[in-house]
Formats: structure tokens, C-alpha cells, sequence
């Protein structure tokens, strides 16, 4: 008897990169689960709608991730915070990742979550992104603002701290311009060779350097 299998396709935000997305669907004894917010990813199956967290499920999340005693007064203040974020999954993990990096009081968490988003705000109708929040509603233009302010958050945070942690940003900062589908380690194998011979190499550069740095 075949055993049985499951199959996850995640991210399927954008079906006319895909063609035929079912030809990609393996027969046999198994699951398939897509994951996705284009309304046209219905046809596929049977959709199965996910709202956000309710409120407890958001404030246990953040309380948890963010490594802070459950006491009545954290729990008041992470309700706070939740409801700030509309109790989005995502978005209260990357607060709660900013809250333990920086051992940051809990209660301190929205003030400076609404400083950098204001700061944010003045920057964004000046970029691509402005472009992209005209096509959404408010709800969706809320949640995308919500979810790049924490993310960016946790990301300066990074920048911030000793020399290893500003080449991961350094790192990532470069992935952020690739297919995240087709990051191929090639591409910097090829990159550390050419900073080798030219005698210029991040040291997170040289992992890659296929003769040793």
C-alpha cells in the first residue's frame, strides 16, 4: 500500500507565474495544501478561510515568544499590543522577536513601534511601496504597513549590534533583490571568487569561497 504523502504549496499569491499550478500535483494516496490570498486559488480545491488570532491565542503567542512572565500586568499590556497589530500571526511574532533581541520591557513596545511606523509613513509615499498600498483597501494597507514596520524593526535591530550580526544584514539585505525560489549558492561561490582575486571579501563572503579563505 502507497503510504501516504502531503504536499504544501506555499505563498501562491501570484497563479499566472505558475501556468497550470495542478500539473505539478503529484496522484496517488496524498494531501495537497495550498496556501494563498488570490481569490482565484478557490478553484483548486476546497477553500478553508484563516482569520487572524483571536485575542488570547494573539497575547499567548506574544507573551510566549517574547519570553515574558505571564502575570496579570504583561498580559494587560500584550492585549495592548495585539490589538495594535490586529492579533496578525506574523506580525506579533516579529514584535515579540524585537521584544526578546532587545530584552525590551513589554511596556515599552508601542511607543517605539509608533515612532518607527510614523517614521515610516513619511518615507513610504516616496517609494514603490506607495504604488502597491494604492491597490489595496484600508484593512490591507493597515495590515502591509503593520507587517513591514515590525519587520523593519527587528531588522535595524540587527544592523545595531556587533560585526557578525551586521553581516547577517548585510546577507540578507542582498537576498532580499533574488527569487527567494532560486537563491543558488553558485551565484556566491562565483561572487567570493572574483572578491578573492581582487583582494576584497566580507568575512561572511568567504563560507563561500570554494578554495578556503
Amino acid at each position: 500500500m502507497e503510504m501516504p504523502w502531503m504536499l504544501i504549496f506555499d505563498n501562491y499569491d501570484n497563479p499566472g507565474a505558475f501556468g497550470d499550478v495542478k500539473s505539478y500535483f503529484p496522484s496517488g494516496n496524498g494531501n495537497i495544501i495550498v496556501t494563498s490570498r488570490h481569490a482565484e486559488s478557490k478553484r483548486l480545491g476546497c477553500p478553508i478561510p484563516v482569520d487572524s488570532l483571536s485575542k488570547v491565542e494573539a497575547v499567548e503567542l506574544l507573551l510566549h515568544k517574547s519570553e515574558k512572565e505571564d502575570t496579570e500586568a504583561n498580559r494587560s499590556e500584550a492585549g495592548k499590543i495585539v490589538k495594535r497589530l490586529v492579533c496578525l500571526p506574523l506580525v506579533v511574532d516579529q514584535a515579540a522577536a524585537y521584544i526578546s533581541l532587545r530584552h525590551l520591557p513589554i511596556t515599552q513596545f508601542l511607543k517605539q513601534y509608533e515612532q518607527r511606523k510614523e517614521a515610516l509613513m513619511k518615507y513610504v509615499p516616496n517609494s514603490p511601496l506607495w504604488e502597491y498600498r494604492r491597490c489595496l483597501d484600508d484593512a490591507e494597507r493597515e495590515t502591509s504597513l503593520s507587517v513591514f514596520t515590525t519587520w523593519e524593526m527587528s531588522f535595524s535591530q540587527i544592523a545595531e549590534m556587533d560585526q557578525e550580526q551586521d553581516a547577517i544584514g548585510h546577507f540578507l539585505t542582498l537576498l532580499s533583490y533574488f527569487n527567494p525560489a532560486k537563491i543558488s549558492e553558485f551565484i556566491f561561490s562565483e561572487c567570493s571568487a572574483e572578491n578573492f582575486l581582487a583582494g576584497s571579501m566580507p568575512e561572511w563572503l568567504k563560507v563561500f569561497y570554494p578554495h578556503g579563505a
